[in-house]
């Protein structure tokens, strides 16, 4: 079964063991390089050369402010066209409206930049000031091992850390003020990060849990 494709992409998201699996305690998010196919996703439907994997708690499970916070190996490569993300969406939300309607980017990981994850606040103003919305410097020690990234969201503040460490802050009201869902992606780069023969597939984003508190 294949589930939501985000528009159209190189890969498609498949509900499959082959693309999600949980063994040994961990969640694994895998993504593979796929002789062509159709992807279809409602009344969309386009060329795909790979399968992609992600979770959500979509219809189960929403929540505004607290703390959220995943423990997770990237599927590390310094060869380009890998990205995972531990991100979020408001609840409800169709994407007509973005970025004005908010999504909360807690880490994402390019392999193109193998050696850092980048957090993003996406709202109406983020790009006019890119500055408090993004920091592109958050460094991993060992980006190959095992790192914790947490968000903490109050009435007034996002502040984003990455084992312990404070990555961005930025500031609270709206749209960051609603029920947001989260998901974990495990998929092919794009633009700038695009795959090439030299990335390495199959890719998985190993997830040793994500844990929220009120």
């Amino acid at each position: 079964m294949q589930a939501p494709s985000f528009g159209s992409r190189p890969d498609c998201f498949v509900d499959s063991p082959r693309n999600i699996a949980v063994s040994d305690g961990v969640l694994r998010l895998t993504t593979r390089r796929t002789a062509p196919f159709r992807c279809t996703s409602g009344s969309s439907s386009y060329q795909a050369s790979g399968t992609s994997a992600t979770v959500s708690t979509i219809g189960h499970f929403s929540q505004t402010y607290g703390r959220f916070q995943m423990r997770a190996k990237w599927s590390y490569t310094p060869r380009p066209g890998l990205q995972a993300s531990f991100w979020m969406w408001p609840r409800g939300s169709n994407g007509m409206l973005w970025p004005i309607s908010g999504e909360l980017d807690v880490a994402e990981w390019f392999s193109k930049y193998p050696d850092r994850a980048i957090p993003y606040v996406h709202s109406g103003t983020s790009w006019l000031n890119s500055s408090t919305a993004t920091n592109n410097y958050c460094i991993l020690k060992n980006p190959a091992d095992w790192h914790t990234y947490t968000l903490d969201w109050t009435s007034s503040s996002i502040v984003i850390r990455y084992d312990g460490k404070t990555c961005l802050t930025a500031s609270g009201g709206a749209p960051f003020n609603q029920p947001y869902i989260v998901s974990l992606t495990q998929a092919f780069g794009m633009t700038s990060n695009s795959t090439s023969g030299d990335t390495p597939f199959p890719a998985t984003l190993k997830v040793d849990y994500l844990r929220i508190w009120k």
